[in-house]
C-alpha cells in the first residue's frame, strides 16, 4: 500500500514538474508599449497555501491528543510546512520579470528589484539547484529569473534578440 502511494506522489510531482516546464515554454504577450510581464505559474500559490492549511491542521489535531509531547511535534510540523508554505506564497505574489528592448527587471520573492540593460549582459548562466537564469553584468549585478515563469520562452527570444548567447546554450530554454 505504501509503495503505491509513494508512486502516485511521483507521478503528480513529475507530472506538475512537466506541466510547470511547458507553460514556461510558452510565449507571453507584450504590452502596447512593447513590454514583456512575466509570473510564476498560479501552482506556487496553490501548494504554498495547501501547506500552510496542512501546518495549521497537523498543530490543530494535536491539541486534541492525549499523546506525550505530541504537541511539541504539531508545533514543529507546522513550523515547517508553515515555513515552506510560506515561501511558496511569497515567491508566487512577488517573483516577476519584465523586459522589453532596452532592458531587463526581476523581483525577488522578498520583493526586492534587480534592473539591467541587455547592452550590460556579459554572462547568462543557469543554476539547476536554484532553478534559476542568472543575467550578470560587468560590475557583477544579478538579475534572476526563474525557470517556471509562464512564458519564459519569451525571455529566451529576447535573449536571442538583445546578446549573444543562444537559447540552445543554456539548457532551460
Amino acid at each position: 500500500m505504501e509503495v503505491g502511494i509513494y508512486g502516485l506522489i511521483g507521478v503528480i510531482v513529475a507530472g506538475l514538474m512537466a506541466y510547470l516546464a511547458s507553460q514556461a515554454k510558452q510565449k507571453a504577450q507584450p504590452t502596447a508599449q512593447g513590454t514583456f510581464h512575466l509570473r510564476l505559474h498560479i501552482a506556487y500559490g496553490i501548494i504554498g497555501w495547501a501547506c500552510i492549511v496542512l501546518g495549521i491542521g497537523f498543530f490543530i489535531g494535536t491539541i486534541f491528543s492525549s499523546e506525550p509531547y505530541i504537541l511539541e511535534i504539531g508545533f514543529v510540523m507546522m513550523l515547517f510546512f508553515g515555513v515552506l508554505g510560506g515561501i511558496c506564497v511569497l515567491w508566487h505574489s512577488n517573483h516577476a520579470v519584465s523586459f522589453n528592448q532596452l532592458q531587463l527587471r526581476s523581483s525577488s520573492w522578498l520583493n526586492n528589484y534587480q534592473t539591467m540593460e541587455w547592452k550590460d549582459v556579459k554572462s547568462i548562466n543557469y543554476n539547476a539547484v536554484s532553478g534559476m537564469l542568472i543575467f550578470t553584468n560587468a560590475r557583477n549585478e544579478k538579475v534572476k529569473a526563474h525557470m517556471h515563469l509562464v512564458g519564459l520562452g519569451s525571455l529566451g527570444d529576447a535573449i536571442e534578440e538583445n546578446t549573444t548567447w543562444k537559447k540552445s546554450d543554456l539548457n532551460i530554454l
